[in-house]
């Protein structure tokens, strides 16, 4: 695959194939096979919610690792004498799936939630990313004592809803 072809006598350059093996995106490429020294650029679409920027990289078949960069979402690489393969990740974020006020992800809020929720305002309990996010109940961006006091007096009746 990587030797020149000769079609009437003119000699042509032989291209190489690009592949990818992509998690939770989508990609599109500017071609699926470049001769050496051509410029490939593609995009990636997450197809999950995700907060990070994805994990990008490209290598030859043997493994190498081939330069990229990257402008506004759009990554670009020289193609080398080798065929590609382009391997993307995006994260899913920890807030896709879970309910305000819960701390310990059991699917209800209550008093043992207001608990962890004042534990860990004082420090001597960690919530996981999810239930930092689930315990902010006021979104003023940390998980504090009013938060701790809204879950409880949600927890307990005396207030039909928490502020989200």
């Amino acid at each position: 695959a990587g030797n020149p072809v000769e079609i009437d006598g003119t000699v042509t350059a032989s291209k190489y194939s690009i592949t990818s093996s992509l998690e939770n995106c989508e990609i599109s490429l500017s071609t699926t096979k470049a001769e050496a020294g051509e410029t490939v650029t593609f995009t990636l679409t997450p197809t999950v919610e995700s907060d990070e920027a994805p994990s990008v990289s490209v290598a030859t078949t043997s493994g190498a690792s081939v330069a990229f960069d990257e402008s506004n979402g759009t990554y670009s690489f020289t193609m080398p004498e080798s065929a590609v393969k382009i391997t993307a990740v995006y994260k899913e974020s920890a807030s896709s799936d879970f309910i305000y006020g819960d701390a310990n992800g059991d699917g209800k809020v209550n008093a043992m939630d207001a608990t962890l929720t004042a534990r860990s305002a004082v420090g001597t309990y960690t919530l996981s990313e999810t239930a930092q996010i689930a315990c902010d109940v006021n979104l003023d961006g940390k998980v504090n004592a009013m938060d701790a006091t809204l879950i409880a007096r949600f927890a307990i009746g005396s207030v039909e809803s928490l502020p989200v």
